[in-house]
């Protein structure tokens, strides 16, 4: 496709692209609930008091200075008990452990893994109310992470976590399936790239609200992540509607720039389906492809901020990762987009192109990962 004529798609799809914007915006909401754990994790637990601890000097907590002081607390963990306080020493929280894994995996990842099944057949069945239920998804969420700024027990923090791993498990599909009605084929891997900007915006939102903790405590940072999303799901009930049939039908542009009708409600247009998608091939390595790929997203991404303060205490890892995960997952999800939407329309490869472009970038992060592993793995940090 010509970039002009691709322009000129864009330019006709005006609110189809704000419906995209808006899905993003709360996709930046959603992400951001998610990993706001990341960032106020040691905050947390030393008022809380949960995971792993170490007994270091008090005036280490408050000046962040090593010196003998430390070292006699660190090899005599016995002064932090109780009855010890004259000793300068007492327990602090590292924010990792088991206590920690359990709210940031099992406790978030099982709920929303499972809620996605049975949604999955309800969006099949119904696709009237889409909007109704992202918009109320958002706004419950949203308030959970506002419930968790009220904590004050640690099983407070895990019903908290498991709400927002309800509520979110909905938004997902219905928001794909949304955009994929308001877009034709030649645009719609751009749409979905513009949607996942919020998984890029989301993840630096939660280390600038680390920022906003370290000023202002962790239960502001809460607050400040789930009030946006309630305002933008209150937007989105308000402004967002449900496409029009003839929306379901776009013009294709072709080679040599003539236009013809596609109607993705013909059987001609529509591929048909495996009857048991679960013993389709295709469809089996796209869920072990998934499953890899989200695996090692969450271990990264749950555990990078721990790994840092272990590996090199003190460094202000917040000054970079509020930034450079929106500008460069911005740049490569915006590219991905626009070159699978070339390569499956004007390449003539389809859904393999498609693919093509999925297997690209994730092998290219292979060496970068390997490389880290090798540098660094070697100190047996555990998270």
């Amino acid at each position: 496709m010509a970039c002009g004529n691709y322009i000129r798609l864009l330019g006709e799809n005006k609110y189809p692209l704000y419906v995209a914007i808006v899905m993003m915006l709360l996709f930046m909401c959603n992400q951001a609930s998610r990993y706001i754990l990341v960032a106020t994790n040691v905050q947390m637990a030393n008022e809380m008091h949960f995971g792993e601890k170490e007994c270091r000097s008090s005036q280490v907590l408050s000046d962040e200075t090593h010196g003998n002081e430390d070292m006699k607390c660190g090899s005599n963990p016995e002064l932090c008990d109780a009855g010890n306080e004259s000793a300068d020493c007492e327990w602090y929280y590292t924010g990792t452990g088991y206590e920690y894994q359990l709210l940031a995996g099992p406790l978030f990842n099982i709920i929303f893994s499972f809620t996605g099944v049975p949604i999955g057949i309800v969006l099949e069945r119904n696709q009237n109310n889409r909007k109704n239920v992202i918009s109320l998804c958002a706004v419950l969420w949203s308030s959970m992470v506002v419930l968790g700024g009220l904590a004050t027990k640690y099983w407070h923090l895990a019903v908290t976590r498991l709400g927002i791993a309800f509520f979110e498990a909905a938004f997902s599909a219905f928001a794909v399936s949304l955009i994929g009605s308001y877009f034709p084929t030649e645009l719609r891997a751009m749409a979905m790239s513009i949607f996942m900007w919020g998984v890029y915006f989301g993840y630096s939102l939660a280390f600038v609200m680390k920022l906003v903790t370290n000023v202002m405590g962790w239960r502001q940072a809460y607050f400040m992540t789930g009030v946006p999303g309630i305002l933008i799901g209150l937007l989105c009930y308000c402004t967002v509607t449900e496409p029009a049939v003839e929306h379901l039908e776009k013009s294709s542009i072709g080679r040599n720039g003539s236009q013809h009708k596609k109607n993705t409600t013909t059987s001609k247009t529509m591929p048909k389906l495996a009857p048991a998608p679960l013993f389709n091939s295709l469809y089996i390595a796209l869920i072990l492809t998934a499953a890899i790929r989200c695996g090692g997203r969450y271990v990264f991404s749950y555990n990078i901020h721990n790994y840092m303060n272990y590996a090199y205490p003190g460094y202000p890892v917040e000054n970079f990762l509020s930034w450079i995960p929106a500008l460069t997952g911005v740049f490569g999800s915006l590219v991905g987009g626009v070159a699978s939407d070339r390569i499956a329309t004007h390449g003539g490869r389809g859904f393999t192109g498609r693919i093509l472009v999925v297997v690209i970038s994730t092998v290219s992060m292979g060496g970068v990962v390997s490389d880290r592993i090798a540098t660094h793995g070697e100190r047996g940090f555990t998270g």
